[in-house]
């Protein structure tokens, strides 16, 4: 696409046609669960991770899948929208289909051609169905009112199961445990405000004890402002506590046994609300982490939670966006390399491994840790086999193959050389035999 295509693309597409132009519509109306804590952390955890992942055109080949740097959808859906950029775009479609359980995306066309996509706020679409069967989108408040599949990519959220016409999210299919989550967030809100927990125990001398009335209420307070100035917040953090003269200072746990319970309950109740959206127990809290290496723990959270979502996704696309001609030959898929990237040293060898294997040439190992070129382009990019690292090419197999000739050939005339010498010497031991005999006998005549 040239550089007036993307000008025209930009000029016909008419902008905030189907998405709230204020973020109080938005924070308000249509995402009232986000307001839980646990909600918004696992939303937020998987709409990141997601919208961060490449999204591409691949075509099969005969080597494989390769990247359709040239195909229009590929160079779409790398900047999908006139106004948000690819981070943000794919973030809150991600979170609509989470908080919803539908994701909607129109598609603006320029002369017949798909050149930009507009997110469509969930709550403005009512699905329904032609007299032919086919999905018709009722968009409020949108010029043309009624839409057809051709327009609109519609993505369900199929976890929870899908009715047919959209898809259940788990914030309106467990609704009941989010409610829980609240009630008890909101009871150990009140249990802090209340000042129940770790508090600051000042012992007087014995002659302020005597004081009373106005006086007493004084000293508290030349306390509390000595206190708070130098033993007290961030300021004085790592400081050493200089106590007032004749007073003791300690910690007084008021905090009992069932107020511990009420802390394990949340935290039960979160774990909860992370399990319905698949994600592992050791991505949210590392103490129940069952793996040893950051490698481990992503790849868990990338087959259970991100995987499943991420197909779903892709294939919505193909049928949405790829001809039907072009669906058997080319895909959308997501690149989760740098989500299953291993750690360092793990990576290194990794690498290293490939390269002595000859999948990869020393470009794309130098590339993979973001190293610079060497200058020789022929050490850059011959793939390696581990025959003391020779170039792969027809030269050194044809030169293998005839030293394996000759090792073979080798080995047979030593085995036949040994064959032959095993002969000679049966024979040599037989004629020594002979030969004792003889003598044997002429000693005998002799004596």
């Amino acid at each position: 696409m040239s550089i007036f295509d993307k000008f025209r693309r930009k000029s016909s597409v008419e902008v905030r046609q189907f998405f709230p132009f204020t973020s109080e519509t938005f924070g308000t109306s249509v995402f009232p669960a986000e307001k839980n804590a646990a909600v918004d952390r696992a939303v937020s955890l998987i709409s990141g991770t997601i919208s961060t992942l490449p999204l591409s055109v691949y075509v099969h080949t005969k080597t494989g899948l390769q990247e359709a740097w040239g195909h229009d959808i590929s160079r779409l859906l790398k900047d999908p929208a006139v106004e948000e950029t690819y981070v943000l775009f794919w973030k809150t479609i991600i979170r609509h289909l989470l908080m919803t359980g539908n994701a909607y995306i129109f598609k603006h066309k320029y002369e017949g051609q798909i050149v930009s996509l507009e997110i469509i706020d969930p709550s403005l679409v009512l699905v329904q169905r032609s007299e032919s069967g086919r999905k018709l989108f009722n968009i409020s408040a949108s010029k043309k009112g009624v839409y057809t599949e051709d327009e609109v990519i519609h993505i369900p959220y199929i976890d929870e199961g899908y009715g047919g016409s959209i898809g259940m999210s788990p914030v309106v299919i467990h609704k009941r445990e989010i409610l829980t989550n609240d009630l008890i967030a909101e009871y150990i809100n009140i249990f802090f405000e209340r000042g129940i927990g770790s508090r600051l125990l000042v012992e007087l001398d014995k002659e302020d004890y005597k004081v009373g009335g106005a006086k007493t209420e004084k000293l508290v307070q030349e306390f509390s402002q000595y206190f708070n100035k130098f033993v007290l917040g961030r300021d004085n953090f790592q400081r050493p506590i200089i106590t007032p003269p004749s007073t003791k200072i300690s910690l007084l746990e008021t905090a009992n046994n069932e107020n511990t319970k009420v802390l394990e309950l949340y935290d039960q109740s979160c774990a909860t609300i992370y399990h319905l959206f698949n994600i592992p127990p050791e991505i949210i809290n590392s103490k129940d982490s069952k793996y040893n290496s950051l490698s481990q723990k992503q790849t868990d959270f990338w087959s259970v939670c991100i995987h499943p979502l991420c197909k779903h996704i892709s294939e919505t696309l193909e049928k949405g966006l790829l001809k039907p001609e072009e669906r058997s030959r080319f895909v959308i898929k997501y690149d989760y390399s740098g989500l299953l990237e291993a750690d360092v040293k793990e990576k290194t060898e990794l690498l290293i491994k490939k390269l002595h294997a000859g999948v990869m040439t020393l470009s794309e190992v130098r590339a993979a840790l973001n190293m610079s070129q060497y200058d020789d382009e022929t050490a850059n990019n011959t793939l390696m086999m581990p025959n003391n690292l020779s170039p792969f090419n027809k030269e050194t197999i044809d030169a293998a193959m005839a030293r394996s000739k000759l090792a073979l050939q080798e080995l047979n005339e030593g085995r036949e050389s040994k064959s032959e010498a095993g002969k000679v010497n049966k024979s040599n031991e037989k004629q020594e035999e002979i030969d004792l005999f003889h003598n044997s006998g002429k000693l005998d005549k002799d004596v």
